[in-house]
């Protein structure tokens, strides 16, 4: 994306709750959520690795190395222009 106001983020919140990895996208300043589900094997205030990745055709989010979220970027609107860089 080009910018502060357009962005795509993975983030974890709720981790006292067991944790949700939440993949969102900002566009002029407004966040769409495209994709969530529940922290592979629960965060419980741990600390966890989180990668968000371009493989393909999709968005991928990895929690501690395990898959936990793919989305095709495509779906949501997002062109190979937006992604690069």
């Amino acid at each position: 994306m080009r910018g502060p106001d357009d962005l795509v983020s993975a983030e974890v919140c709720d981790p006292a709750g067991g944790g949700r990895v939440r993949l969102r996208v900002k566009r002029a300043g407004a966040w769409t959520e495209i994709g969530t589900c529940d922290v592979p094997g629960g965060a419980l205030n741990r600390r966890v690795h989180l990668r968000l990745a371009v493989e393909g055709t999709d968005l991928v989010v990895t929690v501690d190395g395990n898959p936990a979220l793919r989305v095709a970027w495509a779906s949501v609107g997002l062109s190979p222009a937006d992604l690069g860089g």
